[in-house]
């Protein structure tokens, strides 16, 4: 063997690909200093950069080159035995610990550290071997020793430190003094690692400030003044914020400010309100590089097609259309300077899965906006508790936005000795009365009359606690000849993005608009997501912090100017108490509400309201308090690497949904299939030929044909429809749509119309509230 290699797609030798890793170690010092000056070790670099040319020495076993050998059409290499030992375990025999104690100081607990940051750089089922199961690999491994430290310019010992496999198989734990220098060393060079495999930078743009964007943003573009809150955040950039803030204050300005020139990752409970914040910051914010390339990132289970469908729209599509593989691929390995995102791709880590440590790590130096903190359930705030505690302890900054916070969520802060007295709460509310109500003990049904009333001269909002609901109210009004659109989760990613940019143009969040009117019925999904501003909103009785987020859809930012009520709140026959909503938190927000039927309910008192029902001692014996301290409790005593990664990310995620395909579409899509189909026997004749360039833009297309076909998809609860026998695999599973079934239900859209219900119950009396998300 006169060459290691490390990879075959593309060939890279071991060498190229550490110094790969070299280059990107010295372009986060250079970027962000605070990585290394902000552990609790002085000798962290030192370490790192140990593991980092340690850390695939393991890949000279002649079994993983000739894997790779294989794949390049090489002559393979001929040796007695060959054991096929994960490369990252093999690596740690080549650490020289003896003289990295004894010559140059490095303590007992800093090396084993090291040794389990490249021992577990890869996690694997496969355990770690003992020295004495493979003596004749270790024998081999020594004769390729001086290969070794030529390529990656190390020392090594004549004979092995075997020791070091024992070493690494004890694993650190949480509690062990070293484990924060452990979760850094493996987590930053997981971060290396993975940008060096795919060709990319570890950061990008750390030099630009979205600071510096929103202030001449506002300032020049907008012709304004700082507001109070935006000033407030803009001076404390140093401190964990805890802000409450009413609707239509300035709440994303004032994040943007807080993170002043750090790296940073802004989180939405929603996917469409990301998306439409990437959008704005990135289009009229105009945050983008000289080249007018977008510098924020945007990462979610759908973000790769939201980033070709604003491709597609652009005036060169190729060109756009790679830049967004870009975006996506860069925002994967947390590279951009700001990320838009869900909580479930950065803040799955206290769930300790495995390679927990990368996304870690990278708090460390970090900031983590989190906005609309009471959109999540019990068990999710939890693990958003458990995560701030964490990005304390590691050196990151936390802020958290909302219009209407949960008390007890504060008094658990606050209890937690790790964050007691660590953050800053502040609450900005105005004079501003918007919003009267009226409360009536009838269903929402009997709201009919008024809406086909108030529909002829004013833009009409209704909100349903279930998709069943809407649709039935949907229905109803279908049959008066009115005006109507329908919105909620059970329509395909295509025909929902279609009617959200419908819902927008006829409501838009404007000034100066002209004059529209008509009714919209929608779900819980318009609650912190799309920004509207209706004239009068009618709803099912829901919890109170979800009452308020939809009262936000109706007179927005305008002085109330009318002497009858525009918020209409009806408490009989409520669908969703149970499966969508707690029972208790539901009666002690009707109690809450009683005293103010007929009457304004301004900003303070709405965050009073909320204040009072969610304390502690209010909440102590319902359902959704004991969900939250359980939850909590599990994860103060969870045993590290026991989940993979999607697993923790499903369990964030709250659901069990798989993406289907409703059979009317499928039955028209045989030519998306075939060319799919086509695009995978191109690969296969690509990677024969060896042909790496051909190979990537064949993958690339692939990508987002896959991206359009998803785009026929509804998200819906596995468990639910498939007992009802109404799912279907796909009758080939083609590699990369493996996910993808067909949903075996009606499904009514008229694209032209914007009209339809989506995917049709079977029966007028069969439940389809628990089947979608």
């Amino acid at each position: 063997m006169d060459m290691i290699y490390a990879k075959s797609d593309p060939m890279e030798t071991l060498q190229e690909h550490t110094d790969r890793l070299l280059e990107n170690l010295s372009l986060l010092k250079e970027t962000y200093p605070q990585v290394f000056l902000g552990t609790m070790d002085d000798r962290f670099e030192e370490l790192l950069e140990i593991a980092v040319r340690y850390h695939d020495a393991g890949k000279v076993n002649p079994y993983f080159q000739n894997l790779i050998r294989k794949q390049l059409g090489l002559r393979l290499l001929e040796v007695n035995t060959l054991q096929n030992i994960p490369h990252n375990y093999l690596s740690v025999l080549f650490l020289p610990i003896k003289k990295l104690q004894h010559e140059q100081g490095f303590s007992k607990q800093q090396l084993k550290a090291l040794i389990q940051a490249v021992a577990y750089h890869h996690e694997r089922d496969q355990k770690i071997p003992k020295a004495s199961e493979i003596r004749g690999l270790i024998q081999i491994l020594q004769s390729y020793r001086s290969l070794v430290e030529q390529e990656l310019d190390i020392e090594t010992n004549p004979k092995f430190e075997e020791k070091n496999l024992k070493r690494a198989q004890n694993r650190l734990e949480v509690e062990d003094e070293h484990y924060l220098l452990y979760v850094l060393l493996k987590g930053v060079l997981h971060r290396l690692d993975h940008a060096a495999s795919a060709w990319e930078k570890v950061e990008y743009h750390a030099d630009k400030s979205i600071e510096d964007t929103t202030y001449h943003y506002i300032r020049r573009r907008l012709g304004k003044d700082l507001r109070d809150l935006q000033k407030f955040t803009y001076g404390h950039q140093d401190h964990h914020l805890v802000i409450i803030a009413q609707t239509g204050m300035g709440k994303t300005e004032a994040g943007l400010l807080w993170l002043g020139k750090d790296k940073g990752f802004f989180t939405l409970p929603v996917r469409v309100s990301i998306n439409e914040l990437y959008r704005r910051v990135t289009e009229k914010m105009a945050f983008v590089d000289e080249e007018g390339n977008p510098i924020a990132g945007l990462l979610h289970s759908n973000a790769l097609s939201y980033l070709n469908s604003m491709a597609e729209n652009a005036e060169s599509d190729e060109q756009q259309l790679e830049y967004s593989e870009q975006i996506f691929k860069q925002s994967q390995l947390l590279s951009k300077k700001l990320t838009f995102t869900t909580i479930d791709q950065i803040l799955t880590f206290p769930l300790l899965f495995r390679g927990y440590e990368k996304w870690y790590a990278t708090m460390s130096y970090a900031k983590v906006i989190i906005d609309e903190i009471q959109a999540y359930s019990p068990r999710i705030m939890a693990i958003l508790l458990k995560a701030l505690e964490m990005i304390h302890q590691v050196g990151g900054k936390f802020l958290i936005m909302t219009a209407t916070m949960p008390h007890f969520f504060l008094e658990s802060l606050e209890k937690r000795l790790v964050l007691k007295n660590q953050y800053i709460k502040r609450v900005f509310t105005e004079n501003t009365k918007r919003h009267k109500l009226s409360i009536k003990e009838s269903s929402i049904f009997e709201a009919i009359p008024r809406l086909l009333e108030q529909s002829k001269n004013n833009r009409v909002l209704v909100i349903c606690n279930t998709v069943k609901r809407s649709c039935e109210l949907y229905r109803k009004l279908q049959e008066t000849g009115a005006n109507i659109r329908l919105l909620h989760s059970a329509f395909t990613a295509e025909d929902r993005a279609q009617l959200e940019r419908a819902i927008i143009d006829f409501a838009p969040n404007q000034q100066d608009r002209e004059s529209k009117a008509g009714i919209w019925i929608t779900t819980q999904l318009i609650e912190a997501s799309i920004d509207v501003d209706f004239d009068e909103l009618h709803t099912e009785l829901s919890t109170l912090d979800s009452l308020f987020q939809r009262m936000g859809r109706c007179y927005r930012n305008r002085e109330l100017d009318r002497e009858e009520s525009n918020i209409w709140i009806y408490t009989d026959e409520v669908s969703g108490i149970g499966s969508v909503y707690d029972q208790d938190i539901i009666r002690l927000s009707k109690e809450a509400l009683e005293d103010y039927n007929e009457s304004i309910l301004d900003e303070d008192t709405k965050v009073n309201l909320v204040d009072q029902i969610y304390r502690t001692e209010v909440l102590a014996d319902t359902n959704y308090y004991r969900e939250f301290k359980s939850a909590l409790e599990m994860l103060d005593t969870l045993q590290p690497y026991e989940l993979n990664r999607s697993q923790a990310q499903k369990i964030v995620r709250e659901i069990d949904s798989v993406q289907a395909i409703p059979r009317i579409i499928y039955d028209q899509m045989d030519n998306l299939f075939t060319e799919y189909e086509q695009l995978l026997i191109d690969e296969k004749e690509a990677r024969k030929k060896r042909d790496w360039q051909l190979l990537k833009e064949l993958r690339i297309k692939r990508r987002q044909l896959r991206e359009k076909i998803e785009r026929k998809t509804v998200h819906i609860l596995y468990q639910k429809v498939n007992k009802k026998g109404d799912l279907s695999p796909l009758p080939t599973r083609f590699k990369g749509l493996e996910h993808l079934f067909i949903l075996n239900r009606h499904y009514e859209f008229d694209t032209d119309q914007l009209s339809g219900r989506g995917v049709v119950e079977k029966e007028e009396s069969e439940s389809t509230e628990e089947l979608f998300i």
